[in-house]
């Protein structure tokens, strides 16, 4: 019994996409930023200067133990160990452009900075990194241009859902002459962040149809694409009205904003 309960919990959770579920995802999503680092983070404040006249950036790679980013003139690089709220940096390096005395001076500071490192908090993406419990550098998470987009066509019809962070985009042209765009809640965009924290998106191209009408005309061919400013992940083909569980609540989110146009 205890294990069906536990089951049961976890299908609640991602099914249910109320305010407060939602809610709940967002907090799990930050816990797991806590463990893990990874992403590009927008340094606003680096010592005593918290005006900063140049884009520094971090970038982590949890999975290969390499950071690097933009150090106000050069592109820098090299590799950092964490444990618990333990960081270091070492093998730092950077290309070698010459820029003028404001960008140099910032940069060496920049780097000087990172090799005093010994701490690091995350928490609501924003990392503090500090020299014991100094906070030295403070960045914002760097919140990449993300497109998610559901497809649906067969012989005689075609659907098309993209959403971003500021806007909603619906075609029924599948060579795509007529396209509308409105405009949405914010609280819509953040839903479909913590419904997309839910879902491995490289695993995407393998999640598997629960259904294969699609096979025989029986339903129109549907996709879930995920794309960033780097990269660009499409699910494999499932029936259109029935996608697979782990992507399931984001598509009838996605599918929900038509009911948003017939209230404009």
């Amino acid at each position: 019994m205890k294990y069906i309960a536990i089951l049961l919990t976890m299908f609640l959770l991602k099914s249910c996409g109320n305010t407060k579920d939602v809610a709940s995802l967002r907090d799990n999503k930050n816990n797991q930023q806590i463990e893990t680092v990874s992403g590009t983070y927008l340094i606003t404040k680096l010592g005593a200067i918290d005006n900063l006249a140049l884009e520094l950036t971090l970038k982590f790679d949890e999975n290969t133990g390499k950071i690097s980013g933009f150090s106000g003139c050069n592109r820098f690089f090299g590799t950092y160990q964490k444990k618990k709220d333990f960081i270091s940096f070492s093998q730092l390096g950077s290309t070698r452009k010459m820029c003028q005395a404001e960008a140099n001076n910032l940069e060496n500071h920049f780097l000087e900075t990172l090799d005093k490192i010994t701490n690091f908090k995350l928490k609501a993406g924003v990392l503090t990194l500090l020299k014991n419990t100094n906070p030295l550098i403070i960045a914002n998470t760097k919140q990449e241009h993300i497109v998610i987009t559901y497809q649906a066509l067969s012989r005689g019809f075609f659907e098309e859902i993209s959403v971003t962070k500021d806007t909603f985009t619906i075609s029924y042209d599948r060579n795509r002459k007529l396209i509308k765009s409105y405009k949405h809640d914010i609280k819509d965009w953040n839903e479909c962040l913590a419904l997309l924290s839910l879902i491995k998106v490289e695993d995407l191209p393998n999640i598997k149809a629960p259904t294969s009408m699609r096979l025989y005309d029986g339903a129109a061919h549907a996709t879930l694409t995920i794309k960033s400013e780097t990269k660009e992940i499409k699910s494999n083909s499932f029936d259109h009205g029935y996608p697979p569980t782990e992507i399931k609540a984001l598509v009838e989110k996605l599918l929900s904003f038509k009911k948003t146009v017939s209230k404009q």
